[in-house]
C-alpha cells in the first residue's frame, strides 16, 4: 500500500502527463485539416504527440498507421505509470493487460462474424504482442471458428470461447452478444478479484466503487442493444449480465431487463442514477450519451480524488477517450464528413 509521500509523487505524475491534453482549439485546428498527412503533421508539430510521431514522415502515414501509432503512446503512458511505482506497478499492468487482450479477442471476432478475419491484420496493434501471452500474429491468420481455440490453447481465454465454437458447428455462426458478454464477466471478475487481493481498507472501496460504475454503464448498454436489436426477453438478457459486481442492485437490473421495448428500457432508466445524468445530456443514441455521462464522471474522479488508482484509472479513460476523439477526426474527414458534424460525435470537446 502506497505511503503519503507515493500517493502524492503519483498524483503529480498523473496530473504532469494530463497536462498536455487537446484544448478546444487543437481540436478546431484538428477539424479544418483536409487530410490524415496533414492531421498528422498537425500533431506532430502542434502537441504533446511530437514525441511519438518525431521519427514519421507525417505526410505520407495512412490512416491506420496513425491509429497504431497514438495506439502505441498510450500504451507506453501506460507502462510508463506502472514503472514510476513498482507498489502499484504490478496490479496496474495485469488490469492493463486483461482489458487489451479482452479487446483484441473481441475486435478479431468482429471482423470474423463479419467474413472478413483478414482485415484484422490492419488494426492489429503490434506493440501489444511483446506484452501479452496471445499471439496476435497469429490469430490475424485465423479463416473460420475452429481455428481460434488452437491459438487460445493454454490461455484463460480458452475455455470461455470453447463452448461457443462447440456450438457453432451446428449453427455455422459465433453468437457473438453471449460471447462478448462471457469475456466482459471475465473481466470484471478477475479485476475485481486483483482488486480484493492487492488492496484494503478505504483504497480498496474506493477502486471497487468504480468498478461497479463500469460493471453498470456495460449492463445498461447491454440491455439496451439486445431490446433495440432483437427485442430480447428478460431471462436471456438475464443469462448475459454481470451480476454482483454491479452498483445497481440485481432487482434493478431485472426491472430494467424487464422492459419490453428499448422505449420503455429507456424510460425506466431515468430512474436511475446514470439515467438522471443522461438528461442533462445531448445525444442521438444510448452509447453516446452515457459515453458524455462517464466523461464528466471521469473527469471529477481525476480532478478531485485523492485516491491514486483512481485518478490512474480516470487518467486511462481520459487519454483513451482523446485518442477515440482524433480517431473520429481522421475518419470523419476520410469520408468527407462536414467539420461541425464531426465535432458533435467527439466527447469532452468544448469551445
Amino acid at each position: 500500500m502506497l505511503n503519503r509521500f507515493s500517493s502524492n509523487t503519483i498524483l503529480a505524475k498523473a496530473h504532469a502527463m494530463y497536462a498536455g491534453q487537446l484544448t478546444a482549439a487543437n481540436y478546431n485546428d484538428l477539424l479544418n485539416c483536409k487530410s490524415v498527412g496533414e492531421i498528422a503533421t498537425y500533431l506532430k508539430n502542434r502537441t504533446v504527440y511530437a514525441d511519438v510521431l518525431q521519427d514519421a514522415v507525417t505526410e505520407t502515414l495512412h490512416r491506420k498507421q496513425l491509429e497504431s501509432i497514438l495506439r502505441k503512446r498510450l500504451f507506453n503512458q501506460y507502462a510508463s505509470m506502472c514503472r514510476y511505482e513498482l507498489s502499484i506497478g504490478t496490479e496496474l499492468y495485469r488490469c492493463f493487460i486483461i482489458q487489451a487482450e479482452v479487446e483484441e479477442i473481441l475486435s478479431f471476432l468482429r471482423f470474423l462474424c463479419n467474413h472478413h478475419p483478414e482485415d484484422y491484420i490492419f488494426s492489429l496493434p503490434p506493440f501489444l504482442n511483446e506484452h501479452t501471452k496471445l499471439n496476435l500474429f497469429a490469430l490475424a491468420e485465423i479463416k473460420d471458428f475452429e481455428e481460434i481455440l488452437r491459438v487460445l490453447n493454454g490461455t484463460e481465454y480458452f475455455k470461455i470461447v470453447e463452448p461457443f465454437v462447440r456450438q457453432s458447428r451446428e449453427t455455422g455462426e459465433i453468437d457473438y452478444f453471449s460471447l462478448e458478454a462471457e469475456m466482459k464477466k471475465y473481466e470484471f471478475d478477475t479485476l475485481c478479484d486483483i482488486v480484493d487481493q492487492a488492496f484494503s481498507g478505504s483504497y480498496k472501496k474506493d477502486v471497487r466503487s468504480y468498478l461497479e460504475r463500469e460493471v453498470d454503464i456495460e449492463n445498461i448498454i447491454n440491455i439496451y442493444r439486445l431490446k433495440h436489436t432483437i427485442q430480447a426477453s428478460k431471462e436471456e438478457i438475464d443469462e448475459l449480465l454481470v451480476f454482483g459486481r454491479s452498483a445497481l442492485t440485481k432487482q434493478e437490473l431485472e426491472y430494467l431487463a424487464a422492459a419490453s421495448t428499448d422505449t420503455e428500457f429507456l424510460a425506466r432508466l431515468k430512474n436511475t442514477r446514470i439515467g438522471q445524468r443522461l438528461r442533462e445530456k445531448n445525444y442521438d443514441y444510448l452509447e453516446e450519451g452515457v459515453q458524455k455521462v462517464r466523461f464528466d464522471l471521469e473527469k471529477y474522479s481525476f480532478r478531485f480524488s485523492t485516491n491514486p488508482y483512481i485518478v490512474m484509472f480516470s487518467y486511462i479513460f481520459l487519454a483513451e477517450n482523446e485518442v477515440r476523439n482524433i480517431t473520429h477526426i481522421i475518419e470523419g474527414i476520410r469520408y468527407s464528413i462536414p467539420p461541425e458534424t464531426i465535432k458533435t460525435m467527439l466527447i469532452g470537446v468544448d469551445g
